[in-house]
């Protein structure tokens, strides 16, 4: 997955969730990335949020788990 630091991309997860996660460089091979998964009610309130950091390298492959979901994904920021 291609992220671009400092900039939020959203991921939709179904079942009406959507996961944003946002980059952010620590130096030049380490990233710290917060992902929060949300579902929103019809009317466009959130119904549910789970939010999570987590620090890893940029290309490493990596699993988390954040709310009923287990994400794995190897990141790569620009």
């Amino acid at each position: 997955m291609v992220l671009t630091n400092h900039n939020e991309t959203c991921v939709q997860l179904g079942g009406g969730k959507n996961c944003l996660l946002t980059p952010k460089m620590l130096d030049g091979q380490n990233v710290q990335i917060t992902l929060a998964v949300e579902s929103k009610t019809a009317n466009g309130k959130t119904q549910d949020l789970s939010v999570t950091q987590v620090v890893t390298r940029s290309g490493k492959p990596l699993e988390v788990a954040i709310g009923d979901f287990a994400l794995s994904f190897t990141p790569r920021i620009y």
